[in-house]
């Protein structure tokens, strides 16, 4: 996967890459991709954040290794691009259009259970599924709920990946690093302690999205291939 950013960069002349897969692949992968569509993101986190989306998911259709699905979320979740649906130059550009990170809000409860009714279940050696979360976690409200969620997406055999973008611009909230929450019980507890997504990639820099994004991915196949 790390080789997948410099061959697009290329224009798609460095084809080294497709010569590892010499036999298809015989797992079926379905991978929804979700983005925060809220106004904290509305920056530049927002914009790195559709480029890294846009460029993963083309490379991930040119490689033709499953099915892919883009889904944006605010108060509510909205498919942008359907699962097994056919990447196109057009279908970068509509799923840009979509977005103009206006929500107030970003329910990861709503999303996380529009995700699990969305994919199909998945049969005893069938699909491997993933749902990635992009977003800067803003708001993490209903904690028990998403952890339920989280909990029951596992079950269903539907890995749920996060990817907290935590940006060092001066204008926007302190660092999760830093950050401090109360729980249940009154107590003070470090953010990340009480976060509900127990697999998470924290990204400093919102411009090394695509790497972490694509490394986290050929991790994630890895695994699902020696399972």
């Amino acid at each position: 996967m790390r080789k997948i950013i410099p061959f697009i960069a290329s224009g798609f002349r460095k084809d080294k890459i497709w010569m590892r897969r010499v036999e298809p692949d015989q797992r079926n992968y379905q991978v929804l991709l979700a983005v925060d569509d809220s106004l904290s993101m509305r920056d530049n986190t927002g914009e790195m954040a559709l480029e890294s989306i846009a460029l993963i998911t083309q490379a991930l259709a040119l490689l033709g290794i499953g099915e892919l699905c883009v889904a944006k979320f605010g108060e509510s979740s909205e498919i942008v691009h359907p699962l097994g649906g056919q990447w196109s130059d057009e279908s970068g550009g509509s799923l840009a259009a979509s977005f103009d990170f206006s929500e107030e809000r970003a329910n990861y409860d709503e999303l996380l259970a529009a995700s699990i009714s969305c994919l199909p279940a998945v049969q005893k050696g069938g699909s491997a599924q993933l749902l990635f979360i992009t977003s800067d976690a803003a708001q993490t409200s209903r904690k028990e709920d998403v952890t339920r969620l989280v909990i029951e997406a596992q079950l269903k055999s539907l890995v749920v990946v996060f990817a907290l973008i935590d940006s060092q611009d001066a204008e926007r909230r302190r660092s999760v690093l830093e950050t401090f929450s109360l729980t249940p019980s009154g107590k003070l507890s470090h953010f990340l302690n009480e976060f509900p997504f127990p697999f998470y990639v924290l990204i400093k820099d919102p411009r090394k999205l695509p790497e972490r994004l694509a490394d986290a991915l050929r991790q994630w196949f890895e695994l699902a291939n020696n399972q």
